[in-house]
């Protein structure tokens, strides 16, 4: 119509670079950055439970482990870790610190589809047990350093426990 100008309205152009942010914000996400806080998390959880079991083997002059993966003693599934220790012959599961809850926890994959695997060893097992005894102060009974790897994707962390003074790292 005459008296009009040609153009785009206010409304228009920014309907069109909202449309434009949202189409760039999907192709710019990428599932590592929640997969790698996943891993972290899987990580420090298992160094933590690593550093409890130590730690209360230490305090209470009794021996104290961690199952990584099935056990029928527990009831776990592969993707389960399990703090315990040894009362009268047997293994319980160790309450946790903070909840008091049983201290078992499952490592969770981080998106719908990706996995974690995760392989502990310690002498070709998947326990690992710290000496209660006084001689041996809180110490792994491992004859080398025990490693836990988690692994999703691209992304990998490795736990490592030192055979001698039980001191747990990440990497």
């Amino acid at each position: 119509p005459p008296g009009q100008q040609a153009g785009f309205t206010l409304t228009e152009l920014l309907v069109v670079l909202l449309i434009l942010g949202v189409v760039l914000g999907i192709a710019g996400l990428s599932p590592e950055p929640v997969e790698a806080q996943k891993i972290e998390s899987a990580s420090a959880d298992i160094a933590d439970a690593l550093r409890f079991a130590g730690a209360e083997a230490l305090r209470t002059t009794s021996n104290f482990g961690v199952q990584f993966g099935v056990d029928s003693r527990f009831n776990t599934s592969k993707d389960t870790v399990t703090v315990f220790y040894e009362k009268d012959g047997a293994n319980q599961i160790a309450s946790h610190p903070i909840s008091g809850k049983p201290y078992q926890f499952a490592i969770e994959a981080p998106l719908l589809g990706a996995e974690i695997d995760f392989a502990a060893n310690f002498d070709s097992r998947v326990t690992v047990v710290f000496d209660g005894s006084e001689s041996r102060a809180g110490a792994p009974l491992i004859s080398e350093p025990g490693t836990v790897t988690i692994i999703s994707g691209q992304i990998s962390r490795i736990i490592t426990v030192d055979n001698v003074t039980g001191r747990v790292t990440s990497q």
